[in-house]
């Protein structure tokens, strides 16, 4: 242990040595940079003086020159100025000379004024009864002009709320027609829609024969003949279009009941032969199960034993479901909710 703390003092003592050749080596070159830096920052210092010396000579002749201009300026100015004082004080004295001519003058007029004041006073005391009754006339005048006033001022705010209502109707007035446009462009659009769907027979005969008997239309045309109110024909005159478009709609209705049936039939067909071909693939097969069923591919003696559809035994002809006519006149208001 005293060997190994020798050896720990010694190394210390080597550690503390190696510092301390570290630490002035490290202070020889800081104080050499510090040396090389002062006489940088000297010469730089130097260099500093001579350039300002040399801006400051050149600021020191721009402001003597400026000086000896300024100079130059001030004795012209104050030469110019001596001689319009001059004249000032001539101006002034013939001035004074006005003055002293005006007050002569406002003199008289002043006299002249008292006098006229005198005057005035002697026609004012001659006029004071007919000014008492303009005053009462202008007074008069001033109450009638404001009754007037107040009944113009009534008038106009009873105008004002009459266009104020006149505004707020043709407002309403004015969305209404804008939708009812909105809602006749559609019509139109899905006019032409359907006028682009149309078939040939359509074309040719847009719509059914009506389902009233010769004798129904003629009363119906005598009753509307024998109709003596006007206003009713002109009603009546007026929903024709309407009548033709709710026989267009109900011949849609129609149509569209006829493809739905159709489409019921060909689906119910569709079934029947997708059961035909899954029982065709199955009897493919030859087990006791297949023996037992129905089975069209096992005929014997010429019969097999297969039920067929009445309806599939022409296979040219299929179901088609038929509507009759009196259809075209549907219950008005099932028709209205199924437009809405």
């Amino acid at each position: 242990m005293v060997t190994s703390h020798k050896q720990q003092i010694d190394e210390l003592k080597d550690i503390y040595v190696a510092f301390d050749k570290y630490f002035l080596q490290k202070e020889t070159i800081a104080r050499n940079e510090y040396g090389n830096v002062r006489d940088e920052m000297k010469n730089r210092a130097i260099e500093n003086k001579h350039a300002l010396r040399m801006v400051l000579e050149k600021k020191v002749n721009i402001l003597w020159a400026e000086f000896t201009t300024c100079k130059a300026n001030y004795l012209k100015a104050t030469e110019e100025r001596r001689a319009f004082y001059e004249e000032l004080k001539s101006r002034n004295e013939q001035a004074e000379k006005d003055i002293e001519y005006q007050m002569i003058h406002l003199n008289n007029v002043s006299s002249r004024i008292v006098t006229e004041k005198s005057r005035l006073a002697k026609v004012q005391e001659e006029y004071k009864e007919k000014n008492r009754l303009l005053c009462e006339e202008r007074d008069r005048l001033r109450a009638h002009f404001l009754n007037l006033k107040r009944q113009i001022n009534q008038l106009h705010d009873r105008q004002f709320v009459k266009l104020t209502n006149l505004a707020n109707i043709s407002s309403s007035v004015r969305k209404a027609v804008a939708e009812m446009v909105r809602q006749a462009n559609i019509i139109i659009g899905l006019g032409e829609q359907c006028r682009c769907l149309e078939t040939e027979e359509e074309k040719v005969l847009p719509f059914y024969t009506s389902c009233l008997t010769q004798e129904e239309e003629k009363e119906l045309s005598e009753a509307y003949n024998n109709e003596e109110d006007l206003d009713i024909k002109a009603l009546l005159k007026r929903y024709e279009p309407l009548e033709i478009f709710w026989r267009r709609f109900s011949k849609a209705q129609l149509d569209s009941l006829v493809l739905l049936r159709e489409r019921k039939s060909l689906e119910k067909e569709n079934c029947t032969l997708r059961s035909l071909i899954s029982q065709y693939l199955e009897n493919m097969s030859i087990s006791d199960k297949v023996m037992s069923q129905p089975n069209s591919l096992l005929i014997i003696n010429g019969v097999h034993n297969l039920t067929v559809d009445p309806a599939l035994k022409d296979g040219k002809k299929r179901p088609v479901a038929t509507i009759k006519l009196e259809g075209a006149h549907m219950y008005s208001d099932g028709v209205t909710s199924s437009v809405k």
